[in-house]
């Protein structure tokens, strides 16, 4: 079955997609979702789908929604996201996805600056812990998920008349979730977002009989394109996992073929092995670091970046001891694992390569609806983000070494923000990504950040990144930040793994000098600061998608910090 493409005159929208699949397959599997009540996982067809969508539209216009009004969803990822979405959608209306765990302060701008009307929500206790914070918003009705009643509602709230022109097929204003400063409203079209799906499709080839698990939060552009939007045009169905804390339980009950995740999940999986690992025999030790290299030249192989070799024998074996035991605790049945949202370690990259685990790594910003590259099964470089996507162009500012990207998914501009889209969309229509990169043989890779640069006060340029993914490699890191703008020397700030739990500060500097004994001086470390507590989300110092908020790191230890510095 061929997907469903994005067309003017048929396809013009998310929800025509959507229709167009309850037309095609209304009795096959939507999705499939944990009932804590029943204990049970439950299966919920495209026509039942449909249903629950049509009546959630119906009560939206007795609510009073008119096209173009912004309808805020703050919901965890499930069946009632996508039949929220769908109703809002089929409106005209104009989704604006809330994070499910952000701060209060986060959703009350959200909600102020879009000038949400209507707000859908999981539970009553969630809008009361919420209610102090938003009544002066512009809401008017807040909504259930489930039984889609008003719980709150402000009478004295009058009709507000949009002053703002809304752009011609906007779909969705999507916050980012900055690691500086307010986040910004992307506008993102309806053309937008199916020309990135289907161009995504083009690389990863999904089929109606792939199962997808569910678990970047839906309200992120990666997750809602690649693991919503894109299953939807193909047929595939989506599994929605209970929570990442079940991740590893889930991925053993669904058995999903397709997962779309960010480099934090590979991650933590690399740690928990590290730490089985730890506690096995020396034979055990060396037959799994060899599997791995013998297990990478065979993918290397199949690459076609080398020649038979003699480790070829012993690959069959090698993979049955270890690379299937790996890829079954996984669910034993990915096809692939698509990994973005931030860098992947090349080294854990390559490891699971080497077991056999079908990592691509691709690259993309909420202004680019989200994709802009991406490796595909049969051209997988693991040091690189892929080739770019189709309709999409990119190029390297000359002097600064930025990339550049261009195409019909780059984003309408930001909300109510006409400078600041001027600012990073250009006369040409290049949108400038902040990122530094180069293009070889077709292939981008990633090699900085402008706005991450330190420059040491000896003039020498640190991308933090790199010396962080060194740092951690090692089994007693479980998070790290590397600061030292303007200084003579780099400190890193560290949170302790299990593994490390207990460690003495002396401990943890000798062994992060050991892991970067390769690195040219000016980037070794120096002092570190041992924090007692992880970095969350909830506490501000994580973006939805676990990407270091580098001032609010820095904010909440700048005491610890200067105390090193002077002295």
């Amino acid at each position: 079955m061929p997907p469903i493409l994005y067309s003017e005159g048929k396809i013009n929208t998310i929800h025509d997609v959507f229709c167009e699949r309850v037309r095609q397959s209304p009795q096959a599997l939507a999705y499939r979702h944990y009932v804590p009540e029943e204990d049970a996982w439950l299966d919920i067809t495209w026509q039942s789908m449909a249903e629950r969508v049509e009546s959630r539209a119906q009560t939206l216009k007795v609510f009073g929604a008119e096209e173009g009004d912004r309808c805020a969803i703050l919901l965890g990822n499930s069946p009632s996201w996508v039949c929220a979405d769908q109703a809002v959608l089929s409106l005209n209306m104009v989704t604006v996805p809330l994070f499910y765990n952000d701060r209060a302060e986060n959703i009350a701008h959200v909600l102020f600056h879009s000038s949400a009307r209507f707000l859908i929500v999981n539970t009553r206790e969630q809008w009361r812990a919420l209610e102090h914070d938003l009544y002066q918003s512009s809401l008017e009705k807040v909504i259930l998920a489930d039984s889609f009643e008003v719980i709150w509602s402000n009478e004295k709230q009058p009709r507000a008349q949009d002053t703002v022109e809304i752009p011609a097929n906007l779909a969705t204003i999507i916050y980012t979730s900055g690691t500086t400063g307010k986040p910004k409203g992307v506008m993102l079209s309806h053309a937008n977002i199916l020309t990135n799906a289907a161009a995504a499709n083009a690389v990863s080839n999904i089929y109606p009989e792939d199962l997808f698990l569910s678990f970047l939060p839906l309200s992120h552009a990666f997750e809602r394109t690649v693991g919503y939007y894109l299953p939807m045009m193909t047929g595939a169905s989506v599994a929605f996992a209970r929570s990442v804390l079940t991740l590893q339980e889930d991925l053993q009950t669904i058995k999903p073929t397709v997962i779309v995740c960010v480099p934090r999940v590979f991650e933590k999986i690399n740690e928990r092995f590290n730490e089985k690992l730890s506690n096995a025999s020396t034979v055990m030790k060396k037959l799994v670091t060899l599997a791995e290299g013998v297990g990478y030249q065979h993918f290397q192989r199949k690459q076609k970046q080398l020649g038979w070799g003699l480790s070829e024998l012993v690959f069959p074996l090698l993979d049955h001891l270890v690379g299937n035991k790996i890829r079954a605790s996984l669910g034993g049945r990915l096809r692939i694992a698509v990994s973005g949202g931030a860098p992947l370690s090349p080294s854990i990259a390559k490891r699971y390569l080497g077991f056999g685990v079908p990592i691509i790594q691709g690259y993309g910003l909420t202004e680019c609806s989200p994709v802009v590259s991406s490796n595909s099964l049969e051209s997988n470089d693991p040091e690189s983000v892929g080739e770019t996507l189709k309709h999409t162009e990119v190029s390297i500012d000359a002097e600064s070494g930025e990339l550049l990207v261009r195409g019909p998914t780059i984003m309408l501009g930001y909300w109510l923000q006409p400078e600041e889209t001027a600012e990073v969309i250009d006369t040409d229509g290049w949108f400038h990504t902040g990122d530094i990169a180069k293009i070889t043989n077709k292939r981008i890779y990633i090699t900085g950040r402008i706005k991450d640069i330190l420059v040491l006060s000896n003039g020498e340029k640190v991308p933090p990144t790199d010396v962080e993914d060194a740092i951690l490699q090692d089994p007693w890191v479980d998070q790290v930040m590397v600061v030292g703008e303007g200084k003579p020397f780099l400190v890193a700030l560290i949170v302790a793994s299990a593994q490390g739990q207990g460690a003495d500060k002396a401990a943890l500097i000798k062994r992060i000098a050991s892991d970067m004994h390769a690195f040219p001086g000016y980037e070794k470390i120096k002092d570190i600061v041992l924090c007692s507590e992880p970095w969350t989300i909830e506490e501000g110092l994580l973006t939805p998608t676990m990407k270091l908020r580098r001032q609010q790191v820095m904010q909440k230890y700048e005491a610890e910090i200067k105390q090193i510095y002077d002295a």
